[in-house]
């Protein structure tokens, strides 16, 4: 249960650095690329937002382990 968090923050990042790159090509964009930077930019939300998920259910349910525990 211990490596879901890592890897979920693994994965927020990686969204993070993909956002970053999809910004930079939109800010220096003559305005061919802006298509592809844009839903470079809506996937790199939508994977960060699944990974807090993970994270937060992992959260949780250790949470509930350790109330059944204690």
């Amino acid at each position: 249960m211990s490596s879901v968090l890592p890897i979920a923050l693994s994965g927020m990042n990686a969204a993070s650095q993909q956002l970053q790159t999809a910004a930079t090509r939109i800010a220096t964009s003559s305005g061919g690329d802006l298509e592809d930077a844009i839903v470079q930019m809506m996937m790199s939300r939508i994977g960060f937002e699944a990974n807090a998920k993970v994270a937060q259910s992992a959260a949780q349910t250790m949470n509930a382990l350790l109330d059944i525990t204690v």
